[in-house]
């Protein structure tokens, strides 16, 4: 999700808004600098719910210290991401790469809570290249008193390649003191809540999916209460784009469309099945271009068109999500 959710994300969360939004990371380390458009999620209180600060890093001195500083600041919790999948971050032994060193991983943990009266969670992954690690990681987590664990079912290595195991969701709900989240391939609110129920789990974490169906959060709580979910239709995300539009700040139209096509490109894969209205966006050259092309793809005889479950085969960002990963990756 790096570089996706930073600027637009109030639009997002507006639409049927999540309980609580992660930021996207901050890179701790010696010479760190706590990124300016990341703080505006937490400073500004633009978004309507709890913001909790992602920490990435390997030193447990200064992933303390940056902790400190971002509740001060106004995060509602801290979040340690031990899970990023790019080589890019996992070859300098943080996010996922940490999973190599479980010792490690423990120190910081013990580190984090023991200063830390905010709320506390985890984001993990399985395993760095294999599940074998899986329970003394657990234990890990375990020994560490968080408050909050969440779990995408895959291993680093594996990336985004086949799909999310959902017994690892279900172990840990059966070990862990602490509520677990799943994460990885929810696509749709039914998709989020067969996990709930069939894993033991308290809920979902969705990321890629909210960018494509900002609804998604209110689906599932629909769905939970028992009630209809509403149903977008093409027009709902003619007008989801429009809002993405207009929340842009006053820079050229190169910017503008840079900005919009990461976010069009999430859309797009539910807009038709061949994936023409895709690939028209991606290679559109201005914003006047970009929105007529939405005029004609979502709107007249489209308008009615149900919205927002992905098109078999389409693939949003396809030079990222493969079977493996470049080295320019950060997710």
């Amino acid at each position: 999700m790096r570089g996706l959710t930073q600027g637009l994300t109030k639009i997002v969360c507006k639409y049927g808004p999540p309980d609580c939004l992660f930021t996207e990371f901050f890179r701790v380390h010696k010479n760190y600098c706590l990124e300016e458009d990341n703080l505006a999620l937490i400073v500004q209180k633009q978004v309507g719910v709890p913001v909790i600060a992602q920490l990435m890093g390997e030193d447990e001195a200064y992933l303390v210290e940056a902790a400190k500083k971002l509740v001060a600041m106004g995060a509602d919790g801290i979040d340690f991401n031990l899970g990023c999948p790019a080589p890019r971050v996992f070859r300098k032994n943080v996010g996922g790469g940490l999973l190599r060193d479980l010792d490690r991983v423990a120190i910081i943990l013990k580190a984090l809570r023991a200063e830390l009266t905010c709320t506390f969670s985890v984001k993990t992954r399985v395993g760095f290249d294999s599940d074998k690690d899986f329970e003394k990681l657990l234990e890990i987590i375990q020994n560490a008193q968080i408050d909050l664990f969440t779990l995408h079912g895959r291993t680093v290595k594996a990336f985004y390649s086949g799909t999310v195991d959902t017994r690892y969701f279900k172990r840990a709900a059966q070990v862990l003191p602490c509520p677990v989240v799943a994460n990885g391939d929810i696509q749709t609110a039914e998709q989020a809540i067969a996990l709930i129920e069939n894993t033991g789990c308290r809920g979902v974490m969705i990321g890629r999916a909210a960018i494509r169906n900002p609804w998604i959060f209110g689906q599932i709580r629909s769905l939970l209460n028992g009630e209809r979910p509403f149903q977008p239709t093409l027009s709902d995300a003619r007008k989801y784009v429009q809002d993405l539009y207009d929340a842009l700040p006053d820079v050229s139209d190169a910017i503008k469309l840079s900005s919009l096509k990461p976010f069009l490109n999430y859309i797009g894969i539910a807009v038709d099945p061949d994936g023409t209205f895709l690939q028209k966006v991606r290679r559109s050259t201005s914003t006047s271009e970009m929105l007529a092309l939405c005029d004609t793809h979502l709107l007249g005889p489209h308008a009615d068109k149900p919205y927002a479950t992905p098109y078999a085969g389409l693939i949003a960002r396809p030079n990222r999500e493969k079977d493996s990963a470049s080295d320019d990756l950060i997710p």
